[in-house]
């Protein structure tokens, strides 16, 4: 545990819990649980201004208008897709965070942070030898502020000076692809720092001259002239040819004679950014040496230049400062400056093309890491305002927000804990982690990378120093073959699961990633990869599997009913916290029960282990409930399992031959031949009410109950017409309709018109379905008309049990309406009983059928 808070990976109780249990060994020190299963929905949703600048890969953009798909960036400074945004929230309790070097964004009071409080520090080791060392931790907007910002106040001759407690992540250098510039990104620096705000021309030092003139062309440009003015030199070019100058261009970028840097500059490449900076500060930049020390500067009269300049220097990973002083003049001032500081070092980006300057940028002495450290200096309650939450796929769920790019957070996971323990501590020789993506397995390459840099130092390109350089780790990051291998001789691989993926490995440890899309042909490709290994462990972590009927997911299902049958050699550990109610019946309920059911803060409790027992809050939970639709929220959140479907998925109620049997071959005959006068309809429709059913039964002058379809059709707006037109038609005839159903919000209107309604229990709802299939099955004396509709809805439903008996259940995106309201109209006709009457008397029709069936043949 400690372990993983040192890396930034702090755990709720239920995730510390769950790594004791993972991490158990038996009396013959083997793993206790050789496979272990952790499912938990997702849990926290974390609010900003909706007006918070997000860089994408594709440029600027807000938190109220970044959508699923784009990229914004991670603190190791790469790309991670935003998976899903909420709607804009109101009415939340909010504050300014503001950090020690400036950067500032609006949060609500559940938002999470990942900081490091440097007042609580823990000691390791022996005694006399011990290492102490300062937790990362999650906390709360609102915790944070309750605990206090102050580390201590020092007083100097000058006056105090604060030190605060909390620590952020470090913001590394974004990494970004080059896009088309209209200018070269040096010479565009260079004439924004000394340039002509109308005239391409750029103003230099005798000194720098022909170095000056060198880096000029070697952007392209051609030289035009180079005039002496005063003390100084003006360098005249040209780039281009007609229309396509400079001044062609900064027109149309806005900067000529109003200087600044526009977002398609400040969103480009990383090289890209890096010589924008550079030809800043060739020409208007400034380096100070002092012991131990370098300082760079640039100064600027422009403030919304200087701020830009801010933002350039923060994407290429340096902790930079902004501070206004007056700007003087012969004795008097003349207005405002603005200097942006900070503080470089050799083996990273050079901030300098120019030699004089880059010659003298130094490696700190003592603390240089100091350089990178930022605090929060301020948490200030501010007025409520419109605040917006999105969820990143990085694994540590940390996302960088505002111009300042401040680094902010989702929850972490186990897996990588466990990971990380089988590196450091328990000497697994090879870690592999699987992903239904590649982009989820780079996601946790780059997420365990940034834990494992905050445990030890830079000791070289991709090489990580532990234990005072006792321990090294290789970042390996070639195309599809991402990792880590240590001096040690251990490995770690992160790969996208495919048939063959794994394949002449032999893994200690296997992460299984969201192993709802887990195979099991996939798994036979990883599963022997364990065979030569001592002690192997297959470690499961996901949400329930996203179909029943489907290949993705039959490994969970395979897993959850080893757990509830009791694994045999007692070796599977499984614990999911989702809800036992299926997906299936929470989708299989009418729109206002469902509601209610996804509203119900119990089950949101139940569900969700970190909820009133970790930094979770129902309010967190309610902006989840906000952003996704119920489906995914039952699933994901709830943890509620979609029903399994077996056989194909196909006539698992009633089986093909039996509903074949039992069609009615004798469909040519006249009504009067055929049907009495006991005869009743039924309405139906899925969840959704984008398609309706209406059904009739009746009984035959042979006594037996025949069922066909009246009218399937799109949408529902057309049933209360059709079923009041049919009841006048048909004054003899009753209406049956599940209160409880989709359907349910036709009673009130056709009680009020007079229509007779037969109204059923649930009890008498979950009896008419087993009716059905005992009239259809085990004593045949329901036909049905060969009516595809039907045919369809029988073969694709599957059972959902309710209270002493069960109902119908739709599979995927088949509509089982049919089925439904054919049980239903069954019920409704033997729930008239008494004799049977003479025919029905009534014109044969077929004007309205809505699926093509002949409806002559009932007199409809």
């Amino acid at each position: 545990m400690e372990l993983a808070e040192m890396a930034g990976l702090p755990l709720e109780p239920w995730q510390a819990d769950a790594l004791e249990h993972m991490l158990a060994f038996r009396s013959d020190e083997k793993w206790a649980a050789r496979e272990y299963a952790e499912l938990v929905g997702r849990q926290q949703g974390k609010a900003l201004d909706v007006t918070t600048p997000l860089l994408t890969t594709a440029g600027w953009t807000t938190m109220g208008d970044v959508q699923p798909g784009q990229h914004v960036f991670h603190p190791d400074g790469f790309p991670t897709r935003v998976a899903a945004v909420s709607e804009v929230l109101t009415g939340r309790q909010c504050y300014r965070v503001t950090t020690t070097d400036g950067r500032t964004v609006v949060a609500d009071a559940e938002h999470v942070w990942t900081v490091r409080d440097t007042r609580r520090r823990y000691s390791t080791g022996p005694r006399g030898a011990s290492v102490r060392f300062t937790r990362w931790e999650t906390l709360t907007t609102r915790e944070i502020a309750k605990r206090g910002l102050h580390r201590s106040v020092r007083r100097t001759s000058s006056g105090s000076s604060t030190d605060y407690a909390f620590r952020v992540p470090r913001q590394h250098s974004l990494v970004s692809k080059p896009v088309d510039l209209p200018i070269d990104p040096w010479l565009f620096g260079a004439w924004l720092g000394d340039g002509g705000s109308t005239r391409a021309a750029l103003t230099v030092g005798t000194t720098d001259l022909a170095e000056m003139k060198a880096l000029v062309l070697e952007t392209g440009a051609e030289i035009v002239s180079c005039a002496r003015t005063g003390t100084a030199w003006s360098l005249r070019f040209r780039t281009g040819g007609f229309g396509a100058g400079l001044e062609a261009h900064a027109k149309r970028l806005g900067v000529w004679g109003n200087k600044h840097i526009p977002d398609v500059y400040l969103a480009a490449g990383t090289e890209q950014r890096l010589a924008l900076l550079q030809g800043l500060l060739d020409t208007d930049g400034s380096i100070f040496v002092t012991t131990g020390s370098t300082r760079v500067e640039y100064t600027s009269c422009r403030r919304r230049l200087a701020q830009d300049v801010l933002m350039l220097v923060r994407s290429l990973g340096w902790r930079a400062t902004l501070k206004e002083s007056a700007a003087v003049l012969d004795g008097r001032r003349t207005g405002s400056r603005w200097r942006v500081c900070f503080t470089p070092e050799t083996g990273e980006h050079l901030p300098f093309r120019l030699r004089r300057k880059a010659d003298r940028v130094q490696d700190p002495n003592g603390r240089g890491h100091e350089r990178f450290a930022v605090s929060i200096a301020s948490v200030e309650p501010v007025e409520s305002r419109p605040v917006r939450c999105i969820r990143v796929e990085a694994p540590d769920g940390l996302f960088l927000a505002g111009r300042g790019l401040l680094a902010t957070h989702n929850s972490a996971g186990v897996g990588l804990p466990r990971a990380l323990a089988g590196m450091l501590l328990l000497g697994e020789q090879l870690i592999m982690w699987s992903a239904h993506e590649v982009k989820t397995a780079l996601e946790a390459h780059l997420a365990l990378r940034l834990a494992l840099e905050r445990l030890g130092e830079d000791a070289g390109p991709n090489l990580i120093a532990l234990d005072d350089g006792a321990l090294l780790v290789k970042v390996i990051n070639n195309n599809g073959y991402e990792g880590f291998e240590l001096s040690t001789g251990q490995r770690m691989r992160f790969m996208a699961r495919s048939k063959g993926a794994g394949r002449g490995f032999s893994g200690d440890l296997i992460v299984i990633d969201e192993a709802f899309a887990y195979t099991r042909q996939q798994q036979s490709a990883v599963a022997p990869t364990q065979l030569a290994r001592p002690n192997p462990q297959t470690l499961y972590l996901s949400s329930p599997p996203l179909r029943g009927d489907v290949e993705e997911g039959k490994v969970l299902y395979a897993l959850a009913d080893r757990a509830a049958k009791g694994d045999s050699d007692g070796r599977l550990g499984f614990r999911d916290w989702g809800l036992v109610t299926s997906l299936d019946e929470v989708m299989g309920m009418a729109a206002r029960d469902r509601a209610v059911f996804l509203d119900d803060r119990q089950n949101w409790a139940a569900a969700l282990p970190a909820l009133g027992r970790g930094r979770v809050s129902e309010e967190s939970i309610a902006q989840l409930r906000a952003e996704m639709d119920e489906r995914d929220f039952a699933r994901e959140v709830l943890g509620c399992w979609p029903v399994q479907v077996t056989t194909d998925g196909r006539w698992q109620v009633i089986r093909k031959a039996a509903w074949l049997a039992r069609g009615w071959a004798d469909q040519q005959r006249e009504p009067a031949e055929v049907w009495t006068d006991e005869v009743a309809m039924a309405i139906a429709m899925p969840p959704e009410q984008d398609w309706a059913s209406i059904v009739v039964a009746g009984r035959s002058i042979d006594g037996e109950l025949l069922v066909q379809v009246a009218r399937y059709d799109r949408g529902s707006a057309w049933v209360l017409p059709e079923v009041l037109d049919l009841a006048e038609r048909h004054p003899n005839a009753v209406f049956a309709i599940n209160k409880r159903g989709p359907a349910g919000y036709l009673v009130a209107p056709l009680e009020r018109a007079g229509v007779e309604l037969l109204v059923p229990t649930e009890l008498e709802a979950a009896h008419a379905n087993q009716r059905f299939v005992r009239g259809v099955v085990d004593e045949p004396i329901i036909r049905h008309f060969d009516q595809e509709s039907l045919d369809i809805a029988v073969k694709a439903a599957v059972k959902r049990p309710m209270g002493d008996g069960w109902t119908w259940l739709r599979r995927g995106d088949t509509d089982v309406s049919p089925v439904e309201a054919a049980s239903l109209a069954v019920w409704a006709v033997e729930d008239l009983g008494g004799d049977v009457g003479p025919p029905l008397a009534v014109p044969s029709t077929g004007d309205h059928v809505g699926n093509g069936a002949d409806l002559a043949y009932m007199g409809f």
